[in-house]
């Protein structure tokens, strides 16, 4: 079942495919998840006579765009209303260790909804923030801090090179099982009763898609998040070890 933050999401989304088709031009919806990108798309293309695309800047971005057209129309990646906002961190203030986590709730906390956002990089000296159009002068203007370190933020023309949307960080464990709860307890480093009570409240997602389960099995390329704690992904299941435990590489996103 839809929550209500999703079904008002596909409503917006779906007013704009109705909106491109009557005034015969392109038209674009919020940023989404991945797992919300394929639920829309098995709706939008059975829509006759729209066209769409999917972008989110960066090549493997986790949150992304419609943008429909009438299916006469060539669309293409420039026309997508997205910025591209570089968050610097003042020199002395350099070696500041800012989250994802940070950057995104210093954003918010300008009183800007999380569907406005894409992705948020860190580099080496602050942040790379995809966002909407309508809000990126905004944000240049009002966002002076994150947590408490003072920032700049400047609009650029284009995505900087060389950079990835994840700093990856990887590390091996052993597990007892391939269960969602004992991974998740494993890699955080927090108790199995409490992933429990974290996963029945909701609080957990498999490939971006809410998991309510304990018992859930993962698998190699499954992307795990656990909220308050951060994502990993299991990269690699490497066999048992002699005690006939599950020795796996998981990678985490810092």
């Amino acid at each position: 079942m839809k929550q209500p933050e999703e079904k008002l999401l596909f409503a917006k989304a779906l007013d704009q495919a109705d909106f491109c088709l009557q005034k015969h031009k392109a038209t674009f919806s919020d940023f989404m998840d991945l797992s919300k990108c394929i639920r829309l798309q098995e709706i939008v293309c059975r829509i006759p006579e729209l066209s769409f695309q999917i972008y989110g800047c960066l090549d493997d971005a986790e949150r992304k765009l419609f943008g429909f057209a009438p299916d006469y129309m060539e669309m293409t990646k420039e026309m997508f209303p997205i910025k591209v906002l570089k968050i610097g961190i003042a020199p002395k203030f350099a070696q500041k260790d800012l989250s994802h986590r940070d950057y995104l709730g210093s954003i918010l906390g300008l009183g800007i909804d999380r569907s406005k956002i894409g992705d948020i990089v860190l580099t080496e000296n602050g942040a790379i923030c995809i966002a909407k159009e309508d809000i990126a002068e905004y944000i240049s203007s009002q966002l002076v801090k994150v947590s408490r370190t003072p920032v700049k933020v400047e609009i650029l023309s284009e995505l900087p090179e060389n950079i990835v949307s994840k700093k990856n960080v990887q590390d091996r464990f052993t597990v007892s099982s391939l269960r969602i709860d004992v991974i998740l307890s494993t890699v955080f480093h927090i108790s199995r009763a409490k992933v429990q009570d974290l996963i029945r409240g909701e609080k957990a997602s498999r490939n971006w898609s809410v998991v309510s389960s304990v018992s859930v099995t993962v698998e190699e390329g499954d992307v795990l998040s656990l909220r308050g704690y951060g994502r990993i992904r299991l990269e690699e299941i490497q066999g048992k070890t002699k005690k006939d435990r599950i020795s796996i590489l998981v990678g985490k996103y810092v």
